[in-house]
């Protein structure tokens, strides 16, 4: 088969384009998935009663592209007055490429009404933040389970922003867990 010089230019013209296209993809794609994966969620699951205790547990992957010096993690709630979180801030040094780091901090639900109530969750990872919030329901009746809440914005919508963000939790950057922890304390659990 004969190849007239017309067509071979036309091919290299194509695969050139081609190798460009995936040369921008790796450096475009990147950029776009380092930052980290942070969820934050309450245990036990479900409503809280009033003047009860619960858990905030926030879970952070390191998708950075490199090692972190510092991990400083801190949560308050939207209405102090009502809600309290204990042991905030808390920090982890050293934390690896793809690395998981788990927080616990233990909240107090006060004199609170019904409704929905909002923690404001923040990572420092070497001074570059990131924020979510974690919502939990407080009822009158007794203590049930809590849905895995959070995400980046206000108070509305924030039940299906941490939805649509746990989805993508298990991503393409799969974490090394390792765990730690002191029983009955808030903490870091590496």
């Amino acid at each position: 088969m004969e190849f007239d010089r017309s067509n071979y230019a036309r091919l290299a013209a194509g695969a050139a384009v081609v190798v460009g296209l995936v040369l921008l993809l790796t450096l475009v794609v990147p950029s776009v998935t380092n930052t980290p994966t942070l969820r934050a969620y309450f245990e036990p699951g479900g409503p809280v009663r009033p003047e009860s205790n619960t858990t905030l547990v926030v879970e952070v992957v390191n998708t950075e592209g490199a090692d972190v010096r510092t991990l400083l993690v801190s949560a308050q709630g939207i209405d102090p007055t009502s809600v309290s979180v204990g042991d905030s801030p808390q920090s982890q040094l050293n934390v690896g490429k793809g690395e998981l780091k788990k927080f616990r901090f233990p909240t107090h639900v006060g004199a609170a009404r019904e409704g929905t109530y909002n923690i404001r969750v923040v990572a420092d990872l070497d001074g570059k933040k990131f924020e979510q919030r974690a919502s939990f329901e407080v009822k009158g009746g007794s203590q049930v389970a809590a849905a895995p809440a959070g995400g980046r914005g206000g108070a509305s919508g924030d039940a299906a922003v941490g939805a649509a963000q746990e989805g993508s939790f298990a991503s393409a950057h799969e974490p090394t867990v390792t765990e730690t922890s002191v029983p009955g304390k808030g903490g870091c659990e590496s």
